[in-house]
């Protein structure tokens, strides 16, 4: 892919020197950056580098971008759906919610489409608007979905349906998300966070929890530490951060003799296996909780240090192994609440 984009950009040079933007569509954080540091490195080693080099730095730009939409995986259901509707068979149609949001970085080298008159937002901070998703929505979703799990409900809107977990989401996306996110302007924190529930009720949309909360090992490194450590460094121990974690856990590798259910064991993960032969040799959730945080790092380095959020995932993952995930959500709930900084 990166040889072809170099390849147009050379064309593009030699033959119009017209300017050119490569816009990323990816749901990568800093697409464009990440796209446009890894194309000049390809350039760099051609023969034609410094040629090539001075075209990308003078006529070429890399936006940022950000979509957010829900996406379940596709289904024989959806095969069936649009095959009776059309008469023609395909293979992945995608089913997708009405919700959608599109962020562009508003960068381009030569103009660009009226994508902004179809509801696309144009902005320089689109960073921002990467953290409300990746925290408030993503972070609260698995919350969702490994309380959902390990309750028995098979989808998102079942697990939101439940009044213990529901308040929990929008304790942990208020009390512990939302101090840590840099709100963009323009965006109203209420409106979004009545829009997640709608979004997170819909049940024609059949999302499920063990497709949310599979991957956990990559998707929580992504969400959890940046919060959890700031409410730490406030002297505040983030509860429902920690019961995310200790739900991750309970459905991944549960300790001996605890089955999570069957909806936890369809959830993939590519240090699942890891996990599971380490949880055989703990004696309890506080030994879970120290290999996957503080021996793996499962969350990083700076929070591997964090002792107190450790045993606090431990203490959580215990009681989710002996009183229940509504018991340990309670638990969770009762306890006090993290002091709020001004969110950012």
């Amino acid at each position: 892919v990166l040889g072809r984009i170099v390849a147009a950009v050379r064309r593009r040079g030699a033959e119009h020197a017209t300017p050119l933007t490569v816009l990323s569509c990816d749901n990568l954080s800093g697409n464009g950056d990440h796209t446009g540091r890894l194309v000049r490195e390809f350039a760099a080693e051609l023969p034609d580098a410094e040629e090539l080099l001075g075209f990308l730095e003078q006529r070429v730009t890399f936006p940022n971008s950000m979509v957010d939409r829900i996406v379940p995986a596709t289904t024989d259901a959806e095969r069936d759906l649009v095959a009776a509707g059309t008469g023609w068979a395909d293979r992945i149609p995608v089913p997708a919610e009405p919700f959608s949001m599109w962020v562009l970085e508003d960068r381009f080298a030569a103009g660009r489409p009226a994508w902004d008159r179809a509801g696309a937002v144009l902005s320089d901070d689109v960073h921002a608007y990467e953290e409300l998703k990746l925290r408030l929505l993503n972070g609260t979703h698995s919350l969702l979905a490994y309380l959902g799990a390990l309750t028995g409900c098979p989808t998102i809107p079942d697990a939101a349906a439940r009044s213990e977990i529901r308040e929990a989401a929008h304790r942990v996306l208020r009390e512990e998300y939302l101090p840590s996110v840099r709100v963009p302007d323009g965006v109203d924190v209420d409106r979004y966070e009545r829009e997640l529930f709608e979004r997170w009720d819909n049940s024609a949309l059949g999302h499920r929890c063990h497709q949310v909360g599979s991957d956990g090992s990559v998707k929580l490194r992504q969400r959890i530490p940046v919060p959890a450590l700031e409410a730490l460094d406030r002297g505040a121990v983030p509860h429902l951060l920690a019961l995310t974690v200790a739900g991750y856990l309970t459905c991944l590798a549960p300790l001996g003799g605890f089955d999570p259910g069957p909806v936890a064991a369809r959830m993939g993960d590519p240090v699942a296996e890891r996990l599971r032969e380490a949880a055989r040799s703990c004696t309890g959730g506080s030994d879970l909780a120290a290999l996957a945080l503080t021996d793996f790092h499962l969350l990083g380095d700076d929070l591997a240090g964090r002792e107190q959020f450790t045993r606090r995932v431990g203490e959580l993952v215990d009681l989710l192994h002996t009183a229940g995930p509504a018991a340990a959500t309670a638990e969770a709930l009762a306890a006090p609440a993290p002091v709020l900084g001004e969110t950012r």
